[in-house]
């Protein structure tokens, strides 16, 4: 009996122990949770922990209180995860992320005291290897102190132009030659880089894109090798192969192209469209520029030729057209009287003397309807209309061709 009631007083005790560290541990893991939120200083812990009550010294009075104080401080904690899970994962992930870095600052500064922030190195400043420059339009706004090179082999030039610009180069085992280029003051990069080109022309090459690299090929080969087209107003001034297509408005292609080959250089060429009016250049881009000028300046309005028909009213047509065919060739009659004839291709003012910009190349007389068709331009079918208005005019018989009649009484 007496084994057994010292069994329940040794029980007793050891119950109450275990049910305290279990609060204990519940406050503490609470505690753990938001250590960084409170500054948890480690040198308190042995304060915390002297502090603990005995067991074995404990009274029961003691003992209930603490117990009480270990299931309020337990559900004081739920409720609080409770709070905080009703408030939103985003404001808790925020609030907790700006306590832990201020607490963090402030306990790495207390710890080891402020420390100066490193100081970044400066990177040093990137040198550009090639100058800048651009080979279809010769654009390059760099200065070149010295280009000279008197009496040096083509080769030598494209590879100080290679290492100056960096571009990629396909060479033919043929490219020879010697050139000389004299700039006794500094020029701009596009500059070097259009002499480089008339280098090349004048020994007899031209460099041509093919993808990313370029080509130097010989320019009697140039007919063969698919050149950049251009369509619009622009073609780059530089002494490059390059093709040119102009649409004319008001002369003919034909013409246009006959005219304008001794200009071509060497190894270009001219082609006219004749179905769209249209004629196509391939020659260097300063010679394509120099004929487009020309074309500009040529291709105005007033000098192509249309159909013009006259009406003649008080005088037959096959006369006005011999009179016309007389007026305006000098006299030389011919078959243009006849119906449907023609007269061939003239131009000048009538009269001889001053030469102008009338043309007229075919005046047809037509009996049925009395009238006079031309081929003429703007200036011809004026002078035409007014040759006609002046020689159709009424006829006024003479007298000694009248009839009298006299009545005797």
């Amino acid at each position: 009996m007496q084994t057994r009631c010292q069994r329940k007083r040794f029980m007793g005790p050891v119950l109450f122990a275990a049910l305290l560290i279990a609060g204990q541990q519940a406050a503490y893991g609470q505690f753990n949770k938001y250590r960084s939120q409170t500054r948890f200083n480690p040198d308190k812990k042995e304060s915390v922990e002297s502090a603990t009550p005995d067991v074995d010294t404990m009274s029961a009075e003691d003992a209930a209180a603490a117990l009480k104080a270990a299931e309020k401080l337990e559900a004081d904690a739920e409720a609080t995860e409770d709070a905080e899970k009703d408030s939103g994962d985003s404001e808790e992930t925020s609030n907790e992320s700006a306590f832990a870095g201020d607490s963090d600052d402030d306990a790495n500064e207390e710890t080891f005291g402020s420390r100066p922030a490193p100081k970044q190195k400066a990177q040093p400043a990137k040198s550009n290897k090639y100058v800048n420059l651009n080979p279809e339009t010769a654009f390059g706004p760099e200065i070149v102190e010295s280009f000279d090179f008197p009496d040096t082999d083509i080769m030598e030039i494209t590879r100080h132009m290679q290492k100056l610009t960096g571009i990629n180069l396909i060479l033919d085992k043929d490219v020879k030659g010697k050139v000389s280029i004299i700039a006794p003051t500094p020029i701009t990069v596009g500059d070097a880089w259009k002499a480089y080109l008339a280098a090349l022309n004048m020994a007899g090459y031209s460099l041509i894109k093919t993808g990313a690299f370029y080509k130097v090929i010989n320019a009697r080969d140039i007919r063969y090798t698919p050149t950049k087209i251009y369509t619009g107003n622009y073609t780059p001034d530089t002494e490059n192969y390059l093709m040119r297509v102009i649409s004319l408005k008001h002369v003919s292609a034909a013409e246009i192209a006959r005219n304008f080959r001794p200009f071509m250089s060497r190894y270009g060429r001219l082609i006219d469209i004749k179905q769209t009016n249209t004629i196509i250049i391939a020659d260097t881009g300063s010679n394509i520029n120099r004929l487009a000028k020309m074309v500009k300046f040529l291709d105005v309005s007033g000098h192509e030729e249309g159909l013009q028909i006259v009406k003649v009213k008080n005088s037959s047509a096959q006369e006005i057209a011999k009179l016309l065919d007389n007026i305006l060739k000098g006299g030389s009659g011919g078959a243009a009287g006849r119906p449907g004839s023609a007269t061939p291709r003239f131009t000048g003012a009538a009269g001889g003397g001053e030469t102008s910009q009338s043309s007229i190349s075919r005046i047809i007389a037509e009996p049925r309807t009395n009238s006079i068709i031309a081929m003429a331009n703007a200036e011809g079918a004026k002078q035409l209309r007014d040759l006609i208005q002046k020689l159709d005019v009424k006829l006024v018989s003479s007298s000694s061709n009248r009839v009298h009649v006299y009545y005797l009484n």
